[in-house]
């Protein structure tokens, strides 16, 4: 540890392969040769990121809490947090610290208060009035800017502005005082527009206490601790911390630059989460990766295209910060920063009643209102900083009415997707996917390699499989499709002369999924490339018993299962009245996620709209309706199909989690992890996925206690109701209480019980899928 020595930069080569890795650190006493950075730096992470070309998203905000004086008798208090009035209140030797999570935090905004200044004269340049100085504009500013400025020697002092505490920047020789959010003013700058950076001069320091936001925090203590209001402050704390936009910590290797270790953003809850989280990261830095599932932490949870959008990180880290202590319930979604990333279908889903869930920045389908649209407005951050909050929003009014642990008020809603996926057919718009083409010279290796299944059948295959870790968790599953050699035919092929394949990822993956097979090209040197085309299609999937006769209208194809088989894939002709050109080509694959005869389109973006109304065209008279993801949640836990970071984590083996079939054990061909599975088959299972159903009609969302014999043995990771089975359904890993072996006759001999708050439910343990387990639907066999 070297005190009083600042980093001035970071060096960063590119090697060979051009992947750019941290090189050292540099300091005004000299430069530290390194490959290893971690960037533990608060506040002020962006900046150190910024050296290297790391994008870190986080912003900085005034957090505070006040100590009281002494209060007799509450030693024995214990620590308190009350979510209805988002205060905590924690004992401090014979007294109480009192802190909570406002709607109305004062965001830190010095580089941005600079940059405001910046753009101002530029403005003035752009007229002609170039002798006019910024310094000579109070009024015109204060004006149109609404914000005061006086000339104050150095940084750290405090004005109100509006009811409003800001810190004081400096800009040339005048301090300028900047209000938090400035959503009225005039001109073109905007908070949306620029950066968030922090001052390099405030050390160890603190700020006043604005009163006026900390107010209804005590207000709230009073009312949990009545003996507060006769108790008088004996301090207070309010410096500057770094929250992120789902108010969790940013952690793991930067996807931009090898070597940059992220362990920052802890969201003032550094103390609780900071030793774990730094063996953790200690074990990360050692071996490529965390022992436990740590990507809730992991910076790749977030999609490169929103990290460094200031709009997303002050909308998204505002929202999390003011729900902080709000209950979660099982279906809510945010309200900030939506609409960020939107598919050809969006706007006709929306006319149509779409009812959107946000995943990765995307607007995926959640369910279809029969009331109308429900379209997501702009973020109104519930009515703070003098927004007029959104009215009549009936988006919103929706959500609040899911903000229940029962059945969701339109339970029979989603039963009538389900059911008419099961008896006829629908439509699930499920564009948000990743697209990625693996291809060069190597391209096969790394397939054999990164895929536990294989993938190198004859071109026209498609194969579910995994990615495993070195440890033999698994990073991800995914369709591979391998495609003919030839031309390009963008979007739908790229040009190859040699092995090509084509990657489908679930789109709340994606960047995690990029990620992971970048690294392991890069650790193993094979030399192919990784492209990524997930903007440039749109897909739709047409699944249930009638999507032949459908999309035999749609689709210049013999559909047959003789001339298309499951698991298959070819590009087609998309014909119908619906489209201009009389014709588009598209990549039909006949898959499910749902358990179903069905077949995805994967249709160029331009051409979506149209294809889409074809389809709908031709599937009226089958009575064909649009489905959302809550619909394929439930009828793939009903199939029994896996959703990754749900029922399959990076700390579950294939093995363990009822995918040993990906694994291609019986062939010779290494791929990463191999190892780890042939010891753990060698060994025996200690834990094991085992799906659950209860005949009661209770609502279960995951985590609920599995009980066998009357012994604790695991809990559920994921919960559903099953409308077909009409029961409801949960997963879970369960172990021998023992320590040995979980094998089916362990399973089989056992009476299981699910805990749902303290009530226990007699369960049925199943070793396949309660829901065609000889799995003929998808084959199209209906008996």
């Amino acid at each position: 540890v070297i005190e009083n020595c600042p980093v001035s930069g970071i060096q960063v080569r590119t090697d060979d392969l051009g992947v750019k890795r941290v090189k050292a650190v540099e300091t005004p006493h000299g430069t530290i040769e390194t490959s290893c950075v971690v960037n533990c730096a608060g506040v002020w992470a962006p900046k150190l990121g910024e050296m290297a070309g790391v994008k870190v998203p986080l912003v900085a905000m005034h957090h505070a809490y006040v100590v009281t004086e002494r209060i007799e008798g509450i030693q024995n208090m214990p620590n308190v947090r009350d979510h209805d009035a988002s205060v905590y209140l924690r004992l401090q030797g014979d007294a109480l610290s009192v802190g909570g999570y406002e709607q109305n935090p004062v965001f830190w905004d010095e580089h941005g208060a600079e940059r405001y200044f910046d753009v101002l004269r530029r403005m003035e340049e752009e007229r002609g009035d170039t002798e006019r100085r910024i310094s000579g504009e109070t009024e015109r500013v204060e004006k149109a800017f609404r914000v005061k400025m006086s000339r104050i020697d150095g940084l750290g002092g405090i004005e109100r502005i509006g009811g409003l505490q800001a810190h004081a920047v400096t800009w040339t020789k005048v301090t300028v005082f900047l209000s938090p959010v400035m959503r009225k003013k005039k001109g073109r700058a905007h908070l949306d527009d620029i950066g968030f950076m922090v001052s390099d001069n405030f050390v160890f320091s603190l700020f006043d206490l604005d009163w006026d936001v900390f107010t209804q925090h005590i207000e709230g203590a009073i009312n949990r601790v009545p003996a507060l209001e006769q108790t008088g402050i004996k301090s207070t704390v309010c410096g500057p911390e770094s929250f992120t936009a789902d108010h969790k910590p940013l952690m793991g290797e930067a996807p931009e630059v090898r070597g940059f270790f992220l362990g920052c953003g802890f969201n003032s809850a550094g103390m609780m989460l900071g030793g774990g989280c730094g063996r953790e990261l200690a074990h990360w830095i050692i071996h490529g990766r965390p022992e436990k599932d740590m990507y809730g932490y992991d910076i790749r949870r977030f999609h490169n295209s929103l990290t460094d959008n200031p709009k997303w990180i002050r909308e998204k880290s505002h929202e999390s910060y003011a729900k902080n202590y709000s209950v979660v319930f099982p279906f809510d979604e945010p309200l900030a920063s939506r609409n960020m990333r939107k598919d050809p279908f969006h706007q006709v889903l929306t006319e149509q009643g779409c009812v959107f869930q946000e995943r990765h920045g995307w607007e995926r389908p959640g369910w279809f209102n029969k009331d109308g649209a429900a379209p997501v407005k702009d973020y109104d951050y519930y009515g703070a900083y003098d927004v007029k909050k959104n009215e009549n929003y009936k988006y919103n009014e929706l959500l609040g009415k899911e903000y229940t642990f029962d059945f969701p008020p339109h339970h029979e809603v989603i039963k009538s997707e389900c059911l008419t996926c099961r008896n006829g057919v629908v439509v699930f718009d499920m564009s948000y996917f990743g697209k990625f083409y693996l291809t060069g010279p190597d391209a096969k290796k790394a397939a054999d390699w990164l895929f536990t299944a294989d993938v190198n059948k004859k071109s026209g295959s498609t194969v579910y499989t995994c990615m495993l870790n070195k440890g033999g968790g698994t990073e991800a599953d995914l369709t591979v499709s391998r495609l003919e050699p030839g031309a390009a035919n963008m979007p739908l092929a790229p040009q190859s002369n040699g092995d090509v394949y084509y990657l489908a990822i679930g789109g709340g993956v994606a960047e995690h999924n990029w990620n992971h097979i970048r690294t392991v090209l890069q650790d193993e040197g094979f030399n192919c490339q990784l492209t990524d085309h997930s903007e440039d299609m749109g897909m739709i999937s047409i699944q249930g018993p009638k999507s032949r006769e459908v999309l035999q209208e749609v689709l210049d194809a013999d559909l047959s299962n003789e001339a298309f088989p499951f698991s298959t894939h070819k590009v087609v002709s998309a014909a119908g009245h619906q489209l201009v050109a009389g014709f588009v080509r598209v990549r039909a694959m006949r898959l499910s996620f749902v358990g179903e005869l069905g077949w995805e389109l994967h249709i160029p973006k331009d051409s979506c709209l149209p294809v889409y109304h074809a389809v709908m065209a031709a599937g009226a008279k089958h009575g064909i309706i649009n489905s959302g993801y809550r619909a394929i949640d439930s009828l793939s836990i009903e199939k029994g199909y896996r959703h990754w970071h749900a029922d399959l984590r990076p700390d579950d083996t294939p093995l363990e989690s009822g995918l040993g079939f990906t694994c291609k054990m019986k062939s010779s061909i290494p791929f990463q992890g191999r190892d780890r599975l042939e010891k753990q088959k060698e060994e025996g299972l200690r834990r094991r996925i085992v799906c659950f159903t209860i005949d009661e009609k209770v609502p279960m969302f995951g985590l609920e206690a599995v009980h066998r014999n009357g012994t604790p043995v695991g809990h559920l990771r994921r919960s559903d109701y099953g409308f077909f089975i009409d029961k409801t359904i949960g997963y879970g890993y369960i172990r021998n209480p023992d320590g040995g072996v979980v094998s089916a006759d362990f399973i089989k001999s056992g009476e299981f019980t699910l805990e749902k708050m303290g009530v226990t439910y007699k369960a049925k343990a199943h070793l396949k899928s309660p829901f065609d387990p000889q799995n003929k639907r998808v084959k199209g066999i209906y008996d």
